[in-house]
């Protein structure tokens, strides 16, 4: 993939709420690139995360940013999904009930930043609402485009990827994938 999808998703002025930052979408390309290995990968993605003053505040544009790979980055989509479960793994790292870091010794691991990727099937969900919710079979009109077939055959696909890695947990499990299918 070219620098300036990478680019394209770096959040401009360094506000967060606009898209990841230069370490997370560097360390991606180095992966994708197959410069690191996964594991580094995992850490490099993160990192910017854990050491921020509120860790989870800025967690759905981390996880944007793998998201917009999984639908735009069709070719590396089993990469991607390897390196999500590979942060689903990552060693516990505390929160407060707040998402701000605990201080002095780990507590509750319940609300730990990476365990159970918090958020991530959220976040996928919103974003893939319209086509769940059968916008694209109520309308084909508006989604008989190529490129809108793409959007809905990649999303299908990493969903199954999702479904074979246990990555959105077994409540949605094959939800989306299913709502996905066609009639």
């Amino acid at each position: 993939m070219s620098q300036a999808w990478y680019d394209k998703a770096i959040a401009p002025d360094d506000n967060p709420e606009d898209g990841c930052r230069p370490e997370e979408a560097q360390a991606l390309k180095l992966y994708l690139d197959d410069e690191i290995g996964v594991a580094k990968a995992a850490r490099l993605i993160t990192q910017p995360t854990e050491s921020s003053e509120d860790p989870g505040a800025d967690l759905q544009n981390s996880w944007a940013l793998l998201q917009d790979a999984l639908i735009e980055l069709p070719n590396s989509q089993r990469k991607v999904v390897h390196l999500i479960s590979n942060i689903k793994n990552l060693p516990k790292f505390d929160l407060d009930a707040h998402g701000k870091r605990r201080s002095g010794p780990l507590q509750s691991l319940s609300t730990s930043l990476w365990y159970d990727l918090p958020s991530f099937a959220n976040a996928w969900y919103d974003g893939n609402w319209w086509y769940y919710q059968h916008e694209w079979r109520e309308k084909p009109e508006l989604y008989s485009s190529q490129d809108k077939i793409v959007h809905i055959s990649n999303r299908a696909r990493a969903e199954a990827l999702f479904a074979q890695a246990d990555i959105l947990g077994e409540r949605v499990k094959y939800e989306g994938l299913s709502r996905l299918r066609c009639p």
